[in-house]
């Protein structure tokens, strides 16, 4: 199917409930490149790289997230593929 990169915005209760922890876990189970880090809103910000299949299946799990996590919305926004990004990383 190819490889897709893609920026997503997760609002909602995403900070101090291991959103990011569950996320990084989630990333490397499939092999997908990038990072997840938390932004000043609030909310958490994930950008992915890898096989189509498994970016879906990453987008899809954060509308329900971390089990304490409560997500309010998830926006994506299509990126165009950079070589730049290689294993997935947590930026704290």
């Amino acid at each position: 199917m190819g490889i897709r990169q893609v920026r997503i915005l997760v609002m909602g209760r995403v900070q101090g409930v291991f959103f990011r922890d569950y996320t990084f876990r989630k990333a490397q189970n499939l092999l997908l490149k990038g990072f997840v880090r938390n932004i000043r809103s609030g909310g958490v910000e994930i950008e992915v790289q890898g096989e189509a299949s498994d970016v879906e299946f990453l987008i899809q799990w954060c509308y329900e997230g971390s089990p304490m996590s409560l997500v309010e919305t998830v926006s994506v926004e299509e990126r165009t593929v950079s070589a730049t990004l290689s294993s997935f990383s947590i930026i704290y």
